[in-house]
């Protein structure tokens, strides 16, 4: 069964604007252009995903990264508005037979993590992955036989495992230091300098892109 990957990148200017207690604009940018590829390059690169679908707002053009193969959909091109609106009408267009939609903010996200979502739900289960906090869902795979919405967005996974549980899906949860942590609040830059998201050596390892972003460096 064919997978494809759907990621959403908001306007660039407009995004983690948490992050500017502790980064000034450049850096926060820079960081936020580093997750992104991160991710991107890890879904390009694994042989269970398809093809990879990018919707972006303003600011995202000039990329290379972005670039086919990657099929690049702008937000201003679209007829609706809001990100489950956007991802369902991109998704819409998609003939493949899972969907997988994944945050870029995932810095540490591995291809075995990949892998995993792609391997348990190959029997046409449902997969839900939480943030570390259990409170938004970071990716999902749904097949086109499921009837899912999708609700990303505040408290989206207890949103995601109720709907799975009222259609009686057939679903699973994947929990994964590549899969829950994102980075969006200053806190969370720590993670990226030296703190460890697995609370052991070697437990998780940074994009390449993102091992290399300072805030120094972007002054």
């Amino acid at each position: 069964m064919s997978i494809e990957a759907f990621v959403p990148l908001k306007t660039l200017s407009e995004t983690k604007h948490r992050l500017a207690e502790v980064l000034n604009e450049s850096a926060r940018l820079a960081l936020v252009v580093a997750m992104a590829e991160d991710v991107i390059a890890r879904l390009r690169q694994h042989p269970d995903v398809d093809r990879v679908h990018v919707i972006c707002g303003e600011g995202w053009e000039a990329y290379a990264f972005l670039q086919p193969p990657i099929r690049l959909w702008r937000e201003s091109d679209l007829t609706v508005s809001g990100l489950n609106a956007v991802l369902s009408a991109v998704a819409a267009d998609s003939g493949a037979d899972g969907q997988l939609f994944i945050h870029a903010d995932l810095p540490f996200l591995s291809h075995e993590d990949i892998s995993a979502i792609c391997s348990r739900g190959r029997d046409g289960t449902a997969i839900l992955c939480p943030d570390r906090h259990r409170v938004g869902t970071n990716a999902l795979l749904r097949w086109r036989a499921q009837s899912l919405a999708l609700s990303f967005g505040e408290r989206s996974y207890g949103c995601h495992s109720a709907a799975a549980q009222r259609g009686e899906l057939d679903w699973s949860e994947i929990s994964t230091v590549g899969l829950g942590t994102d980075i969006d609040t200053a806190d969370d830059i720590q993670l990226l300098q030296g703190g460890d998201p697995g609370q052991r050596e070697g437990a998780a390892i940074l994009g390449d892109r993102t091992r290399f972003w300072s805030p120094q460096a972007c002054g």
